[in-house]
């Protein structure tokens, strides 16, 4: 019984929403709401400022893509043959403040033995800070002399070894030792070299003058 007494109450309750929102739909009907013009001023107003806006947004993501772009094509650029440089199978890329070396991939060795370099003649002063070595693909050794000098020397199979390094455009010239083709740059105060040799890239920096350091180069072995 109780269970009957309640959906009755349910359907009745329903049945007057119901009636009492066609009454109001229908009285709305009967009297249709007109704009002021003031109103539709300020409405006009509103959608020409969102317009500007909207203007605006495409202006600013138009000049957003102009300005990726024009950093693409600066980094198209700068790996632009003029501003690179061979010396055997390395390439070299010259940048505002630094270069890139790494191997030009035009040759694979058949067979690939790592034969381990040694700086055989070091100046005065220096003794042999650390020396890491792989025996199989890469060797390193850094020389500390006084008031901050150093040596460093790295030999690294060429796939294996990719170089960056500052660069203040201060000098750069290729030359020939013991038969290699060899790249020298200047960095302020500091002295670098580069050059492939049994499938290797090997690389030479110091504080040292130059003399010294073409002394160093030589006695590479």
């Amino acid at each position: 019984m109780n269970m009957d007494f309640e959906q009755l109450l349910k359907q009745e309750v329903q049945k007057a929403a119901r009636q009492d929102y066609e009454e109001i739909t229908a009285k709305a009907q009967d009297y249709p709401y007109k704009f002021s013009k003031e109103f539709n001023e300020k409405m006009k107003g509103i959608i020409r400022e969102e317009k500007k806006k909207a203007k605006k947004k495409r202006r600013v993501h138009i000049l957003l893509v102009a300005a990726i772009l024009l950093i693409l094509n600066a980094g198209i650029v700068l790996a632009n043959d003029d501003l690179r440089e061979k010396v055997g199978t390395l390439i070299i890329h010259f940048f505002e403040d630094n270069i890139y070396i790494h191997d030009s991939g035009e040759t694979e060795d058949s067979k690939k033995t790592f034969q381990q370099l040694q700086l055989t003649y070091i100046p005065e002063g220096y003794h042999l800070l650390y020396e890491t070595e792989n025996p199989v693909t890469m060797y390193n050794a850094y020389y500390e002399g006084s008031n901050d000098s150093y040596i460093s020397f790295t030999q690294g199979f060429k796939e294996n070894v990719d170089i960056h390094v500052t660069y203040d455009g201060t000098g750069k010239k290729k030359i020939q030792v013991n038969g290699k083709d060899v790249y020298i740059v200047k960095d302020k105060n500091i002295t670098s070299c580069y050059y492939e040799d049994k499938g290797c890239i090997i690389s030479l920096s110091s504080t040292e003058k130059e003399s010294e350091f073409i002394k160093i180069l030589k006695n590479i072995k």
